[in-house]
């Protein structure tokens, strides 16, 4: 962000140029543009990089040269200094996102094959285990069905049958 004294200074070169300038007919709207940006917003006006140089470019006085520093790179004419750090939000948190889930599957996938072996990889539905199991000890054992979701086996024990939603016996929902 900009300071008072800064704002001051490119909206007075702003005036200049727009009133005795001969800018292009896009540098006229960009310059206006950002005269409106300044006018609405004030110290708290927000431009990019980008921006923030065309407007230097486009303000810098006329007589004026360009200071080359020691590295080769133009000095800019009103140097800003940042109060805060310059944020770079879109390509580097995607990085970030991206890293994170890699190390989770890695994770996943690692945890996968030492706990269950290659085959828990794809974990199958289970109906082919379940129906072999099932017919293999229920043939060997007798039973009651109490009512829809709840089974008696030989030796007493009820069997509650989860997922299932049955009418019970004592109060029935339909007639049959």
């Amino acid at each position: 962000m900009l300071d008072e004294i800064e704002i001051t200074h490119f909206r007075n070169r702003i005036d200049d140029i727009l009133r005795n300038g001969q800018p292009t007919r896009w540098q006229r709207q960009f310059l206006y543009d950002v005269q409106q940006k300044f006018v609405r917003y004030g110290v708290r006006t927000r431009l990019t990089e980008k921006q923030l140089s065309m407007l230097r470019r486009l303000t810098q006085p006329s007589g004026a040269s360009v200071v080359q520093l020691a590295d080769g790179r133009p000095a800019s004419p009103v140097s800003i200094p940042r109060k805060f750090p310059r944020r770079t939000y879109g390509y580097r948190r995607l990085q970030v996102k991206v890293a994170l889930f890699l190390v989770l599957l890695t994770v996943v996938l690692v945890s996968r094959v030492f706990h269950g072996g290659m085959t828990s990889l794809w974990p199958s539905s289970g109906l082919e285990d379940a129906t072999t199991a099932t017919t293999s000890q229920f043939a060997t054992q007798s039973f009651s069905i109490t009512d829809g979701d709840t089974i008696r086996m030989g030796d007493g024990t009820r069997v509650r049958l989860v997922g299932f939603n049955a009418p019970e016996v004592f109060h029935p929902r339909c007639s049959s």
